[in-house]
């Protein structure tokens, strides 16, 4: 299982239009999607939409965020994650931040294109596809997931702290069953 950060959405527009929708309305479903508007910058011809994160954005936000994404997922409990702050700090542009991913030596922070595919308007016989580079933030593998069970303690923590106004999120558990 992976968490990982959008750094470019790629859609192209005949895709979406083979799926019964106007090449036109592909942005609307993206912004529905990804809502792109906060930190993507909108790059469009007459093939492809493409989503980029904003560098500023990411020059501001890079090591905050990874320092409290790693603070929540792990809860200060993944030794590596302390090398990743200090080197991404480094980093003044997200291109140094990418180039770090794509060298892979980190687990929890390395480079993967995802091709995901788009439901439009909930109706599963219109699906369409895109093209999505990450930066993998957490890596959790099968073995990790059942063994160690850290994935779902981060889900179960997440669950119950966006539905804490109810007691019986206490009993609620993720798991993997048998």
């Amino acid at each position: 299982m992976v968490i990982g950060l959008a750094t470019r959405i790629v859609a192209r527009k005949r895709d979406f239009k083979e799926r019964f929708i106007l090449a036109s309305e592909c942005k609307g479903e993206l912004d529905r999607r990804f809502n792109r508007s906060e930190i993507y910058s909108v790059h469009e011809d007459k093939d492809f939409i493409e989503l980029d994160l904003k560098p500023d954005v990411a020059k501001i936000e890079m090591t905050p965020f990874l320092k409290a994404f790693y603070d929540l997922r792990f809860e200060n409990k993944k030794p590596e994650t302390n090398d990743i702050l200090k080197e991404v700090s480094e980093c003044d542009s997200l291109e140094k931040w990418a180039g770090i991913a794509k060298e892979h030596k980190y687990e929890n922070l390395q480079s993967d294109t995802l091709h995901y595919s788009v439901s439009i308007e909930g109706d599963p016989w219109k699906v369409s596809h895109v093209k999505i580079d990450n930066i993998i933030l957490s890596l959790s593998g099968p073995i990790i997931m059942e063994c160690f069970n850290n994935v779902c303690e981060f889900f179960t923590r997440l669950i119950r702290e966006r539905l804490s106004d109810f007691r019986l999120t206490q009993g609620l558990f993720v798991y993997i069953t048998d």
